[in-house]
């Protein structure tokens, strides 16, 4: 303790009373150890603020002036005022703030991160079983068309099965009764078939020229995939963010798109479908259009292609 006052004394008490604003008397006499000029409530007081000031502990010069005190009082305990004992240690009262401040910091950080975290954890949840509902319903779409198009062929195979057995059990027996009449109808039979299968080819051939065009109309990036089922080859797999033409070159071709925000035209009509962020698989037909499939069937098609 005679160390801190010596380093003290050594300042100067003018650069002491400038550095702490304590009266240049008061700071002589608690350098000079003046204890008749100096109550003991002030002298706590200064004593913090050299301590805070020059980091050292001069709790001992107050243990000295209690000592003097009781010594030396002679007023009686009745003209006494009582002062409440002060910690000798005058840095811990600040430092239990200090301490306690950080703990109500802590344990609020901790209640809002719960918090925090409980929301993501439903936000989560919600946005799983809304994805799952979603692609529980695509496939239910999807099943649905494919069993309706099935039953459509074979309501369709079984009225053509019925039409020819119709015609056949109700066509009547011709009996030659002309020999030369029936050539001359042969002749012209003939003729009239030749004539109809050159203008068939020319049609055909017209037709093939032009080649069946599907358009793909995009504003964002769609993966798709072309093969050619007549020829087992992959025409184009990758990536496109505009306009793709298709042409069919009147070929049977299976389509598939990583999603369904796109336009679809064939030969300059539009191919109507629901939206959305869904793959979508086709099977195009130069006879029939467009039919929609499941995953499972472009899977099985798409092995096949080379």
């Amino acid at each position: 303790m005679e160390e801190n006052l010596e380093k003290l004394r050594e300042i100067g008490i003018k650069q002491i009373a400038k550095d702490t604003r304590i009266s240049i008397s008061r700071v002589e006499n608690i350098l000079n150890k003046k204890f008749d000029s100096i109550q003991r409530v002030h002298l706590v007081g200064f004593l913090q603020i050299l301590e805070r000031q020059y980091k050292m502990d001069l709790s001992g010069l107050l243990e000295e002036f209690d000592q003097y005190q009781k010594q030396n009082s002679k007023e009686s305990n009745k003209d006494k005022v009582e002062v409440k004992d002060l910690s000798l240690d005058t840095q811990k009262s600040r430092y239990d703030a200090i301490d306690d401040q950080k703990k109500q910091v802590a344990s609020k950080q901790k209640f809002y991160i719960t918090i925090v975290v409980v929301v993501i954890v439903v936000l989560l949840y919600l946005i799983y079983q809304n994805l799952i509902g979603k692609k529980a319903e695509q496939e239910g779409e999807v099943q649905t068309t494919q069993v309706i198009a099935d039953e459509n062929q074979n309501e369709a195979q079984n009225e053509t099965n019925t039409e020819d057995d119709s015609t056949a059990s109700s066509e009547p027996e011709i009996i030659e009764s002309d020999t030369q009449s029936s050539k001359d109808s042969s002749r012209e039979s003939s003729r009239a078939e030749s004539k109809a299968s050159q203008t068939s080819q020319a049609n055909q051939t017209n037709s093939e020229s032009q080649g069946n065009e599907l358009v793909v109309t995009t504003n964002m990036q769609l993966w798709l995939d072309i093969v050619d089922l007549d020829t087992k080859k992959r025409k184009y797999q990758g990536v496109t963010s505009d306009t793709y033409t298709i042409k069919s070159e009147n070929h049977r071709l299976l389509l598939a798109f990583g999603h369904s925000n796109f336009a679809l035209s064939i030969d300059g009509q539009n191919f109507d479908f629901d939206k959305g962020n869904f793959p979508l698989y086709f099977i195009y037909e130069p006879d029939n259009g467009l039919k929609k499939i499941d995953n499972a069937t472009y899977k099985r098609l798409a092995e096949q292609a080379r």
